[in-house]
């Protein structure tokens, strides 16, 4: 059998979903080609040639194992694209790979101390209690794909605020009284899940 075949790529583009927060040096995909050469002559050698600059991964040159040489992480990076060349001397294929990252669950939530003052002016009219939204919590998640969900830990026993848990959004409950001062310090609790 002589060398007269290239080795080939399944396609031309290969879009590779690796996770996020893998071991350094894991292998994090599998590239491979096909050689219909017999013998020797399918002997495939696998190199990145493009678009790995600071050496984030490695390729192995004789399984086309993938490794990643540092943690990758969604919420810096969300996605490499890599050039990658099989060898079979001389013949030679080109694929290019997209290594788009899935993000998980690994920030929690940011919530920062925070005040929420308004002020409520008596008047002679019985129905003068406020409505709509006071305020809202200042959380966010930095994990972009989850969602926050919100709720009371301590202070608001007597159900003086509403909250909604999946918008963060604060509302006067019509049990307030309308004629006295109140300041009141309360406890809220964020969790992220996946949205």
């Amino acid at each position: 059998d002589i060398n007269d075949n290239a080795p080939m790529f399944e396609k031309d583009e290969l879009e590779l979903f690796v996770e996020e927060n893998n071991p350094v040096g894991s292998v994090v995909a599998k590239i491979r080609a096909n050689d219909p050469d017999e013998g020797p002559n399918a002997q495939i050698m696998y190199q990145i040639v493009e678009g790995d600059m600071r050496h984030f991964f490695q390729l192995d040159l004789l399984n086309g194992d993938l490794r990643a040489m540092v943690e990758l992480d969604f919420e810096v990076r969300r996605e490499y694209v890599l050039v990658v060349q099989a060898t079979s001397a001389p013949l030679v294929s080109r694929a290019t790979v997209h290594i788009l990252l899935v993000d998980q669950n690994d920030n929690p939530p940011v919530l920062p101390d925070f005040q929420i003052l308004f002020n409520n002016y008596v008047t002679n009219k019985s129905n003068s209690f406020p409505t709509g939204v006071i305020g809202c919590i200042p959380a966010h998640d930095p994990d972009v794909s989850d969602s926050l969900n919100y709720t009371f830990v301590q202070g608001n026993e007597l159900r003086l605020l509403l909250l909604d848990p999946a918008t963060g959004e604060l509302q006067l409950s019509r049990d307030l009284d309308n004629n006295r001062p109140l300041e009141a310090l309360m406890e809220v609790s964020v969790s992220g899940q996946r949205g």
